[in-house]
């Protein structure tokens, strides 16, 4: 004990690290966090006054189904781009494709809520990984997207046309276009063109 004459919480911490993690925090640290302030994240009603940007994320969470990531905890999320031929629905045989459209265009915007990872399968371009965590920076970045467009489709192309007016090298274009083709925001093409055009 650290000098009291009963236990406080750090002494309480110290004997979980010691007991259950070993010595070390990282095997315990998510359940310490847990039992001291909870994981939950707070969220308002629906029908409570958002921006639209906020509205448009919302229901991209609930049409994608993933509400459930919607977790302080990060949680892995494993995503096969190709056409599922098992299920009914063209919504349901492409649900994965959608996602991955849908967390490309969060990453253009800066919203980290979703973070790529390499998959074992680095050179099947149908493979995706990804870590999603919810956090209040993530609420905060949601507002600020609002400032670029009222959806999250009008924001990215927003983002992607200004990187393109201000790009000088022919890279740098290359690799637009590519975050075009993943955020499936094909519009933009005639403005790459014409980039392309004035850099050579």
């Amino acid at each position: 004990m650290k000098g009291g004459e009963y236990p406080v919480l750090e002494d309480l911490h110290d004997a979980v690290i010691t007991c259950f993690g070993g010595g070390g925090l990282a095997g315990v640290a998510e359940a310490i966090n847990k039992v001291d302030i909870g994981t939950a994240i707070g969220a308002l009603p629906e029908g409570v006054s958002q921006t639209p940007v906020q509205e448009d994320m919302n229901q991209e969470l609930k049409r994608l189904k993933l509400t459930n990531y919607k977790s302080a905890i990060a949680q892995d999320l494993s995503l096969d781009l190709r056409e599922n031929l098992k299920v009914k629905s063209k919504e349901a045989a492409f649900i994965d494709l959608n996602r991955s459209t849908f967390l490309h265009r969060l990453t253009v915007l800066g919203i980290h809520f979703a973070t790529q990872q390499g998959t074992a399968q680095d050179k099947a371009s149908w493979a995706e990984k990804w870590v999603l965590q919810w956090s209040p920076e993530v609420e905060i970045e949601i507002v600020e997207a609002n400032l670029k467009g009222e959806t999250l489709e009008i924001a990215t192309a927003f983002v992607l046309k200004e990187q393109l007016s201000e790009c000088t090298d022919i890279s740098l274009v290359a690799k637009i276009i590519r975050k075009a083709c993943e955020c499936r925001l094909t519009d933009i093409f005639s403005n790459a063109l014409s980039t392309l055009q004035r850099l050579l």
